[in-house]
């Protein structure tokens, strides 16, 4: 090796030290850098994630009715969960033409939940909402309303008042039956007795 150096002889690069080229074409070494780097974090999904993936999504189904004047709505096997917890398993209940009912339980239990998921509010993560016909619309007197009302309202006059033309319409009535009812009848009243009854008839 000495005489070959001394008389000039270029023996280039020892073998296998130099990398590069053959590191680049070699079919594995993507493989092997790949093998090196840190894998992926997969997201944590929530109990609420999971079951909205897992199962069939809720639905809203329209119940066929006979009766034009019936009026229902219903939960069926209704379950929710806010992200880790869950609040509702499994609610079914209904309310229908005629009937009162209270919704009775301790704080935190989901009344407020039910009645925002009837009102298409809220999506729960399982079961169907019923309702008589596709048309039907829900309203919700929410409890935090106590700052707004007028104590001296009955809870008839209450929740009436959300319905500001209507009211008007109510009260526009009642002033003109009370303006006839102090008409004697005579001659005197004949044409403002008409007068009211015509905007009645408007009304």
């Amino acid at each position: 090796l000495e005489k070959r150096e001394a008389e000039g002889i270029d023996l280039g690069e020892p073998e296998g030290i130099d990398l590069g080229s053959e590191a680049s074409s070699d079919p594995f070494a993507v493989g092997a850098a790949a093998a090196v780097e840190e894998p992926t974090k997969k997201k944590k999904l929530t109990a609420e994630e999971r079951i909205r993936k897992d199962r069939p999504p809720p639905r809203i189904r329209i119940m066929e009715s006979s009766q034009p004047d019936y009026t229902a709505l219903r939960l069926e096997n209704i379950a929710i969960t806010f992200r880790d917890q869950p609040v509702l398993t499994s609610a079914t209940w209904g309310v229908q033409t005629g009937d009162r009912i209270g919704l009775v339980g301790a704080n935190g239990a989901g009344k407020t939940t039910q009645f925002r998921i009837l009102t298409g509010e809220l999506e729960p993560t399982a079961g169907d909402v019923v309702k008589s016909r596709k048309d039907l619309r829900v309203a919700m007197l929410r409890q935090e309303f106590i700052d707004e009302i007028d104590p001296t309202r009955s809870l008839r006059d209450e929740f009436m008042s959300v319905f500001t033309e209507e009211a008007q319409i109510m009260a526009d009535l009642a002033s003109a039956e009370k303006e006839l009812e102090g008409m004697t009848g005579g001659e005197d009243d004949a044409d403002r007795m008409q007068e009211v009854l015509d905007l009645m008839a408007k009304l």
